[in-house]
């Protein structure tokens, strides 16, 4: 179930929402702590008393879909715009010669 009013923001305060890229730090027994890249596909927020406040569906680039329980695990990637990427390639230009 796909709640679109639930304002959860990521580690560094981006509002999350569904279709956005996102790289996540796993937590776990046997977790590395290696940044996973992937895709939110859903976000819930569990009333207190029922678990834990949150809950992020993330599907990784493998297909498979985990879930977060703490948004501050999750960054949102930013989308380079034209004028972003037209710069970087004008200074990479400039440091090749």
């Amino acid at each position: 179930m796909m709640d679109t009013t639930v304002k959860l923001l990521d580690a560094v305060g981006v509002q999350l929402a569904p279709g956005q890229r996102v790289v996540y730090a796993a937590a776990g027994i046997h977790s590395t702590g290696q940044l996973v890249p992937g895709t939110i596909v859903n976000l819930r927020h569990i009333p207190h008393g029922e678990g834990r406040g949150e809950r992020i569906g993330i599907r990784r680039d493998d297909g498979q879909v985990v879930y977060i329980r703490w948004s501050k695990r999750v960054l949102v990637l930013r989308q380079e715009s034209e004028a972003d990427g037209w710069l970087r390639r004008q200074l990479a230009l400039l440091g090749a010669r």
